[in-house]
C-alpha cells in the first residue's frame, strides 16, 4: 500500500499528536516506510528526522496557524506542488479532525482522484458550534471552516477513536455519516510500566490525578471532592496532582479556593512527567480520580489502570467506551466521594479491581493500535472500491 499522510507527529504535543508519533513509529511494520510520504506539518526538526530513519519520505511544512484559513490555503498549495513529483497514491489519511488538515486532505483527494480519510481523535475541533475557550464567542470564520470540514468527512468512511465523538457532536446537531471506531486506538508503554510495578512502591497517595489543569478537566471538581472527604473522614485527601495548570490565573484560583475551603495540603503538585518516572510516581496512589467533562478516550485513565489503580470518573460518553468494572462511572460529587471511600476503607475490594484493571489494559499497546489503525486504512480503500 502506497500512503500520503498529513500529521503533525510530536512527542511533546497535545493528544492527537502524540497519538500520531507513535502510530508513524509502529505502523511502518505493515505499511511499507519507502512508499509512505508523511507531510509533516509545524513538526519539529528532530521528529522528522527520526521518522526518516525509520525510512518515510518526510516533507517538512511549518506554517502559521493564527490565520487557519490562509494556512489552510498555504498546505493545499505547497502539497498539490509537492506530490507532482511523487507517483500515485493508494489512499491519503489525515492524522487529525481539525479543518487545518481535513480541508487540504479533501481537496487533493479530488484533484488525485483517490481514497481518502481521516483518524478522528475529538469532537471539539471539528464540531461548527463548539467554542475551545469558555469566554469567547464563537467566530463566523471557525463556524464556516468547521462546518465544511465536517461535510467534508461525509463524503468518505472516517475511524473514530472513541464512540464519544459521534455522541458529542450528535448533541449539537452533527454527526458523522460513514464511520467505525477503531478496536485498539491507541497504546501505553507497557514496557515501562511493568518496570514501575516490579519496584517497590510505597503508597503515599490516597489517590492521583493526571492531566491538564483546568475547569473542563475537572480540577474544581477535586476541590469538593477533597472538602467533603476530609468533612467526613476528618482528615485530609492526599492527591497526587500530575500535571500543569494552562494559565496562572487558573492557577492562582484554584489555590486560593483550596486555602479557603482548608484543603491545601490535600494536593501534592509534581509537575509534568514522561516516561517511567511518571509510572513510579503514579504507582504511589492507590486510585485514580478523572472528573473530567470533555474527553473522548483519555490516555491517562488506561495507564493508571494499567498501574493497578481503579478509576472513578463521571458517567460521560467517554468514560462508557471503558467496558470494566475497574472504571467507576459516578453522577454526583456525594457519589464521588462514597465510591472513593468504598475502595480506600475496603482493601479486598480495591485488590480485586486493580487485578481486573491490570488485565483490561493489556491489550492497549502501540503495535496493536498501529495494526489497527492498517486495518482502517484497508477498510477505506475497500469502502471507496463499493462506494465510488
Amino acid at each position: 500500500m502506497k500512503a500520503l499522510i498529513i500529521s503533525s507527529p510530536n512527542i511533546r504535543g497535545r493528544g492527537g499528536n502524540i497519538r500520531s508519533y507513535y502510530i508513524l513509529r509502529n505502523i511502518g511494520k505493515y505499511l511499507q516506510t519507502s512508499s509512505t510520504y508523511i507531510i509533516a506539518v509545524n513538526t519539529p526538526q528532530h521528529i522528522m528526522n527520526e521518522l526518516r530513519s525509520l525510512g518515510y519520505n518526510i516533507y517538512g511544512l511549518n506554517i502559521g496557524t493564527k490565520n487557519v484559513e490562509l494556512a489552510i490555503t498555504k498546505l493545499i498549495v505547497n502539497i498539490l506542488n509537492q506530490v507532482k513529483s511523487w507517483n500515485n497514491f493508494d489512499v491519503i489519511i489525515s492524522h487529525s479532525e481539525h479543518p487545518l488538515y481535513v480541508i487540504p486532505t479533501y481537496i487533493i483527494s479530488r484533484v488525485l482522484q483517490i481514497p481518502w480519510t481521516v483518524i478522528v481523535n475529538s469532537h471539539m475541533y471539528i464540531n461548527p458550534s463548539y467554542t475551545y475557550n469558555r469566554n469567547r464567542m464563537l467566530t463566523l470564520p471557525r463556524f464556516v471552516r468547521s462546518l465544511l470540514a465536517i461535510n467534508a468527512t461525509n463524503k468518505t468512511l472516517v475511524h473514530l477513536i472513541s464512540n464519544a465523538i459521534q455522541e458529542e457532536l450528535a448533541k449539537a446537531g452533527f454527526r458523522f455519516r460513514y464511520y467505525d471506531v477503531l478496536n485498539i486506538p491507541v497504546g501505553i508503554d507497557q514496557d515501562s510500566i511493568n518496570k514501575a510495578i516490579m519496584r517497590e512502591n510505597d503508597k503515599n497517595y490516597d489517590a492521583a490525578y493526571m492531566g491538564v489543569f483546568t475547569q473542563e478537566k475537572g480540577i474544581y471538581d477535586l476541590l469538593l471532592i477533597a472538602y467533603k472527604f476530609k468533612k467526613i473522614i476528618n482528615k485530609p485527601l492526599r492527591i497526587l496532582m500530575l500535571g500543569k495548570f494552562e494559565d496562572r490565573n487558573e492557577e492562582h484560583r484554584f489555590r486560593t479556593m483550596s486555602s479557603k475551603l482548608g484543603i491545601s495540603d490535600s494536593f501534592i503538585f509534581k509537575g509534568y512527567l514522561t516516561g517511567i518516572e511518571k509510572y513510579l510516581e503514579l504507582a504511589k496512589a492507590r486510585l485514580f480520580l478523572f472528573p473530567s467533562h470533555v474527553d473522548v478516550f483519555p490516555i491517562s485513565i488506561i495507564e493508571a489502570l494499567a498501574l493497578g489503580l481503579p478509576a472513578i470518573t463521571w458517567d460521560l460518553p467517554y468514560a462508557r467506551q471503558f467496558n470494566t468494572a475497574s472504571v467507576i462511572k459516578v453522577n454526583s460529587i456525594n457519589s464521588f466521594v462514597s465510591a472513593m471511600m468504598n475502595l480506600l476503607l475496603n482493601e479486598n475490594y480495591l485488590s480485586s479491581l486493580s487485578k481486573e484493571a491490570r488485565k483490561y489494559t493489556s491489550r492497549f499497546t502501540w503495535e496493536n493500535a498501529a495494526l489497527c489503525e492498517y486495518k482502517a486504512y484497508i477498510k477505506t480503500i475497500e469502502w471507496w472500491t463499493k462506494n465510488s
